[in-house]
């Protein structure tokens, strides 16, 4: 089941006995645990019938006594385990989860790892609940994600906004989602997020991040790229190595996928690069008649090589603004 027809599910109160939230994306099982966490009972029933535990601090033994107990003057009573990647012997509960009570509703929170497919507790939670696996999302989805999380909360956004949040803030949907939160917070009476309010509010300036890099490179603005260049140098914090090597390899990679179809129609090209916005679009195939295939391609090998320079690879005394300065020239002479 999908995150979206599990929350669906949820709203239309189609609740199971079990949900097994499990995975590397923290994100969509801390929305998940929240909203039954909040929704399923009345203030009033969560009194007696709601008991929140963690996974450090109990065995399987207490939590399946726990899930056994009835409800008090409810419907149901709603356990929640949290840090369920914290409990010992988790595969203990395996007689619970075979047979799980119809009147308690048992959320485990398994956050940072996936279990195995294959494991006779997801197999069981499959028969008798549900069992979400929540994936990290791709780099060039987090735009497209940013999008729908605005247009969710009632809000519009310039063109622009998405992307340059995703190329800064890489793909920590919780952080993005708090920083989407700020600003909106921030906008009050206003109804559409702008370039000026994400550095007002979310701590990203215009003129030096990573999306304005990126930007200046696909424009062959060798004097703004030097420049924005020198700024990471000296706030190295303004520009992670691994987030920076990240946009300006899909940067790259995405000018050269539309150099190779340029025979496409612009509807099928934007499908297949990701880029859900004609603007956006629009901007990006202007920079990719600039380049040709052979520079596109030897951009991509040059940024390779200093992604492995960036993990120590042939790298013995440059600094992280050191490298992003040199590999800015090498690619200016190309």
């Amino acid at each position: 089941m999908t995150y979206e027809a599990l929350l669906q599910s949820i709203n239309k109160k189609e609740y199971k006995p079990i949900y097994l939230l499990h995975g590397q994306e923290s994100y969509f099982i801390d929305q998940l645990t929240e909203k039954l966490e909040k929704e399923v009972l009345s203030e009033t029933d969560k009194a007696f019938n709601q008991t929140v535990l963690y996974g450090k601090d109990i065995d399987a033994a207490q939590l399946v006594s726990t899930a056994q107990r009835f409800p008090m003057m409810a419907p149901y009573q709603v356990v929640i385990l949290k840090e369920a990647q914290q409990m010992k012997q988790l595969d203990k509960i395996l007689s619970y989860t075979e047979k799980p009570s119809p009147q308690t509703i048992l959320v485990i929170a398994h956050k940072g790892k996936t279990i195995n497919a294959r494991s006779k507790l997801v197999k069981t939670v499959t028969a008798t609940g549900v069992c979400f696996t929540s994936k990290p999302l791709y780099e060039n989805q987090v735009p497209k994600w940013i999008i729908d999380q605005i247009k969710l909360k009632g809000y519009e956004f310039e063109p622009e906004v998405p992307r340059m949040i995703a190329e800064n803030l890489g793909v920590d949907l919780n952080r993005i989602a708090k920083e989407i939160d700020k600003i909106i917070i921030n906008l009050k009476d206003e109804k559409t997020i702008t370039l000026k309010h994400i550095e007002q509010h979310a701590g990203i300036r215009r003129e030096f991040n990573v999306f304005e890099l990126s930007k200046a490179l696909g424009n062959k603005d060798w004097a703004k790229a030097l420049k924005i260049a020198n700024y990471f140098a000296q706030n190295p914090k303004a520009a992670p190595l691994p987030l920076l090597m990240g946009s300006l390899y899909n940067t790259y990679n995405r000018l050269l996928m539309i150099k190779r179809l340029g025979a496409k129609s612009d509807n099928e090209v934007m499908k297949a690069v990701s880029i859900g916005s004609p603007y956006i679009f629009k901007q990006t195939k202007q920079q990719a008649i600039k380049f040709n295939a052979l520079q596109l391609e030897a951009t991509l090998s040059l940024l390779l090589e200093y992604d492995l320079k960036s993990k120590g690879v042939d790298n013995f005394d440059n600094k992280p603004g050191e490298l992003i300065k040199e590999m800015v020239c090498r690619i200016s002479w190309l």
